[in-house]
């Protein structure tokens, strides 16, 4: 009696209860309220190889919990309208058939990126231009950076790297390290830097997968790159002197081995190393330009938003492209491979920078 009662009394309560609205905002707040628990009370922000901040801990939290619940939501009401389709006496009432194809529309469009961050992006090579004035230039001088190649048979990219960036007309073609995903890619990726062209220099150096996986290997053997392990080479392009410093990868934190102070120089000094790590302290040390690598621009990126971390001593500080540390240039590529374990681009299109570099005032 007292049930009936109160069924009667408040019949709205019992159909809320019930109500998919509910259950949604139930579902939405679970999606925010978990990941803000785990990323400010259990995984505190870490600075390291791998460096975010609770708010990027947060926002990737957030987005892996929502892009599973919509999945599963998709395909559970996508099952749910094929049966109600087949079985006319199992049809949903027609405001549950909108729920469901909501659901379907949110888990095809977490799927359509899917596809799309695995089999479009990364195969969508972007040639980006640049111009920099910089004191001691006497003529322009043409720079093309290649880096973070990952040669893999999935995406078999070298010999388009190689004809790209030869088209850019290079003086001098770098390449910042990340050579190879297997072993077994080391003719094509040699092949592939073998048919790259430039005028002056063809310049390498070894990154992290480089040092930890293919230290026994000769990666550049016969391809007319010179690797520079811990030294520099001086060129003269077109009346423009030019200090090339390159290191090979460190796990230690060794600032004075990597970027030493530089003698002074009557012309322009490019140092390479596969990741920022060290643009703070070169920008001490008479650099006047870093190419570096390494954060694959973030690989998955959130348009409007950025990357959602970036790989490195500063993190998404030097995620991509130009920056101003203390005077001195950092540019950092989105590279052109991604990691054997997560084979996904988005919002991060595979980079060849063309850097021109000009002279800093003009007639």
């Amino acid at each position: 009696m007292t049930a009936a009662c109160a069924t009667f009394t408040f019949p709205g309560v019992s159909r809320f209860v019930r109500s998919r609205l509910l259950r949604f905002g139930l579902g939405l707040t679970a999606i925010l309220v978990v990941p803000l628990v785990l990323s400010t009370l259990v995984f505190p922000p870490h600075n390291g190889r791998i460096s975010y901040t609770r708010l990027e801990l947060f926002v990737v939290l957030v987005l892996l919990t929502a892009v599973v619940t919509a999945t599963v939501g998709g395909v559970r009401s996508a099952v749910q309208l094929v049966f109600g389709w087949l079985r006319s006496t199992r049809a949903s009432p027609t405001t549950a058939r909108l729920w469901a194809w909501g659901w379907v529309a949110i888990g095809g469009l977490c799927g359509c990126a899917a596809i799309y961050g695995r089999y479009g992006e990364p195969y969508w090579i972007e040639v980006t231009t640049h111009e920099l004035p910089l004191a001691g230039v006497r003529e322009r001088v043409r720079l093309v950076v290649l880096t973070d190649i990952h040669s893999d048979r999935r995406f078999d990219l070298d010999r388009r790297i190689a004809a790209t960036a030869t088209a850019a007309d290079a003086d001098v073609v770098v390449f910042l390290g990340d050579a190879l995903n297997d072993h077994k890619r080391l003719e094509p990726f040699r092949e592939g830097l073998t048919a790259v062209r430039a005028k002056v220099a063809k310049l390498a150096i070894r990154g992290n997968w480089d040092v930890w996986y293919w230290s026994r290997l000769d990666l550049f053997a016969g391809t007319g790159f010179r690797e520079l392990e811990a030294d520099s080479v001086t060129l003269e392009v077109d009346g423009t002197p030019l200090r090339i410093v390159g290191h090979t990868w460190e796990d230690a934190w060794t600032p004075e081995t990597v970027a030493g102070p530089q003698p002074p120089f009557d012309g322009v000094t490019v140092m390479l190393y596969h990741s920022h790590d060290y643009a703070e302290v070169a920008a001490t040390r008479g650099v006047d330009l870093y190419l570096c690598g390494d954060t694959h621009g973030g690989q998955i990126a959130l348009p409007g938003w950025g990357p959602l971390f970036a790989i490195g001593r500063f993190g998404s500080r030097y995620a991509r492209g130009w920056y101003d540390v203390g005077g001195m240039r950092l540019f950092v590529s989105r590279g052109l491979g991604v990691e054997r374990g997560v084979p996904l681009r988005f919002s991060a299109r595979p980079e060849i920078a063309v850097i021109d570099l000009v002279p800093l005032t003009r007639d």
